[in-house]
């Protein structure tokens, strides 16, 4: 074990057990849990030149912390990529291209990238200023609406910063509020931010087999802000989405509900293809029909009758409260490094900014660590560091990583506000809803969702059981709930937890031996689906004791709402116990165990055993399941 990221001699005991471990650790002997990344990470130095302060956010990709420079004491925010994806190039193509999208463009709206280099177990890290504020998501869940000239204000920030992307050659393609940071710079509260180029694209790159992260056919970015050309998963994509996905934060902003909504991620796709929408003044009657034309044009279906660029949409806001574009302030300040601007990699003129763009790969990613060596060696510079003084802003933890992979495409959620007759269960609540689009629910209870994988597991290991098997099981689900379960036809689809359990329930009775184990079978079959899949790259280099310790991820990338806790067992073992989830069944709970059991077995566990000890739904007051291996 030798990936340690401290190598001061000064050391914290073990988050894991208490004890002091040598400096080269990278995993708790006693515990088997990683060091060098989560909470774990918190308290350790990076590069020799950053400390981490706390976790922001972790993800299926990567984590992000809020650290400090230690020789100039400026506060930054570190997204670092999970160690274990180091061998995938993929991944690392994917986060060197985000520093290159971001750091390409100079502009005063987009997120400032400060640093990108490697930790000495071969994780790239990427640092960005630290952003204190909120995000445009959070405002529209406090406010619900915005009036005309607020909006438009902000919209027309956003797309100041498009026109500069653009102009890099870089496409977006996953614009939604939680993208867009509200910071104080100067007497403005509300001077925006974009963040996240997680999957941009590079025109440069589109043609080039070497550089295409991405497959024809293959949807990426957040289903409600999807342009149309985005839903059918065509490969020409240009920065008309990007277009097309301002139209409906704006037209949200505006109305307090999405324009385009649905019973199921198949229907929402549908609805957006059709480009069918309540005009936005039956809703606000007080908004000029020149700017309600405005957002028409822009979520027009066909992108060759939206605006052309950025620019030319912008221009067509100024009316109604957005301001101008200005020259970004960049362009007079020094370089965040010291003869950085001697690589013409300062982006601070339009012609620098296109060179940059224009650079090969890994060109960029040498010159965005000079004058760090791109080797991974730690040695700082000889003439110090020479940050750029900036306004430091909006809050670091919307950088959470943000995979393009299908299988992670959020849940649909409600609107905030009633729509007018659209037969859409998401937009009845009066109140919005919190806005993590992977965490919200699909119905009008505040129940728990599963994610439709589990649910189509489930069907092909009872459909596996005899040619009616399926059938007859839905037949004695009842009407409504077959209806709702036969609509999951995708895996990133959502259902209620209860009439997952309820299909247990009926497999059970109508093909089980009333033991309750068919739920457990189903739950195994569910892990040998999943696991080989969606998570086939951490399953590579996973150990029992590491799978263990990602469980409660695992369990928070299914389920909408709860969690699961580890914790030792005093007899031996791990005590998993599944908190804050409506309703708490014994079904649900087999099944988890089920999945527990085929996760250890997977990741290498003998004579593995995963048993449900107690269940609320027996009358217990707590549900638990307790794993054992050799």
């Amino acid at each position: 074990m030798k990936a340690s990221e401290d190598a001061s001699p000064a050391r914290a005991p073990c988050r894991h057990c208490s004890e002091l471990h040598p400096p080269s650790f990278s995993h708790c002997p006693q515990t088997g849990r990683s060091l060098t990344s989560g909470r774990a990470l918190v308290g350790r130095v990076i590069a020799n030149r950053y400390r981490i302060l706390a976790l922001i956010g972790e993800g299926g990709m990567g984590a992000v912390y809020v650290a400090e420079h230690l020789l100039i004491g400026r506060k930054v925010a570190v997204k670092r990529l999970h160690s274990e994806l180091t061998g995938d190039e993929k991944a690392v193509a994917r986060f060197q291209r985000e520093a290159r999208a971001a750091g390409s463009t100079g502009h005063e709206h987009v997120v400032e990238v400060l640093d990108l280099g490697y930790g000495d177990d071969g994780a790239p890290f990427l640092v960005m200023e630290y952003l204190r504020g909120k995000s445009l998501a959070q405002l529209l869940d406090s406010e619900g609406t915005l009036g005309a000239a607020r909006a438009c204000k902000i919209v027309g920030q956003v797309l100041a910063a498009l026109s500069a992307v653009h102009a890099c050659g870089v496409v977006h393609r996953d614009l939604k509020p939680d993208n867009i940071l509200l910071t104080r710079r100067g007497a403005d509260p509300e001077f925006v931010k974009v963040v996240d180029f997680g999957i941009s694209k590079i025109r440069q790159e589109e043609d080039d087999p070497k550089h295409n992260l991405t497959r024809t056919g293959v949807m990426l970015g957040t289903p409600f802000y999807m342009s149309p050309e985005q839903a059918r998963g065509i490969k020409d994509l240009d920065h008309r989405v990007d277009l097309y996905a301002v139209g409906v934060i704006l037209y949200e902003l505006l109305a307090g509900q999405l324009p385009f909504d649905g019973e199921n991620y198949h229907q929402l796709l549908q609805r957006i293809l059709s480009g069918t929408h309540t005009s936005i003044r039956s809703i606000r009657p007080d908004i000029e029909p020149g700017l309600a034309a405005v957002v028409d044009r822009a979520l027009a279906v066909d992108r060759n009758k939206r605006f052309s660029d950025a620019s030319s949409f912008l221009a067509e806001l100024l009316p109604f409260g957005a301001r101008p574009p200005s020259p970004s302030p960049r362009s007079e300040l020094p370089p965040p490094f010291p003869g950085q601007a001697a690589d013409g990699f300062s982006a601070t003129t339009p012609a620098r900014a296109a060179a940059a763009a224009a650079m090969p790969e890994t060109e960029v990613f040498t010159k965005l660590t000079r004058p760090y060596p791109a080797d991974g060696t730690m040695t700082p510079p000889p003439n110090g560091l020479a940050h750029r003084p900036s306004d430091i802003s909006a809050s670091p933890r919307r950088f959470t990583a943000q995979s393009a992979d299908w299988r992670e495409l959020p849940t649909l959620r409600r609107s905030h506000a009633p729509p007018p007759e659209s037969g859409s269960r998401f937009a009845r609540p009066t109140a919005r809803p919190k806005r993590d689009l992977g965490k919200t629910t699909a119905d009008d209870t505040g129940a728990t969702n599963i994610k439709g994988s589990l649910v189509l597991s489930a069907l092909e290991h009872i459909g596996g059981m005899g040619s009616t098997a399926v059938t007859r099981v839905l037949e004695r689900l009842g009407p409504h709930a077959a209806q709702r379960v036969s609509a999951v036809k995708l895996p990133m689809t959502w259902l209620g937890l209860g009439d997952y359990a309820a299909l247990l329930r009926a497999a059970e009775r109508e093909l089980g031996t009333g033991d309750g184990m068919l739920a457990t079978d189903i739950g195994v079959a569910t892990a040998d689906r999943e696991l080989s899949t969606t998570h086939r790259l951490f399953m590579r280099t996973t150990t029992p004791t590491m799978a263990i310790e990602r469980l409660p991820q695992l369990f928070k990338t299914y389920h909408s709402s709860g969690k699961a806790e580890v914790e030792r067992a005093p007899t031996g073992g791990y005590r998993i116990e599944v908190l804050d989830i409506d309703p708490d069944t014994l079904p649900h709970a087999k099944a988890w165990s089920g999945f527990v059991r085929r996760l250890l077995e997977l990741a290498g566990g003998r004579d593995v055993r995963a048993s449900v000890v107690t269940c609320r739904e027996r009358g217990d007051d707590r549900t638990i399941t307790v794993a054992r291996w050799k």
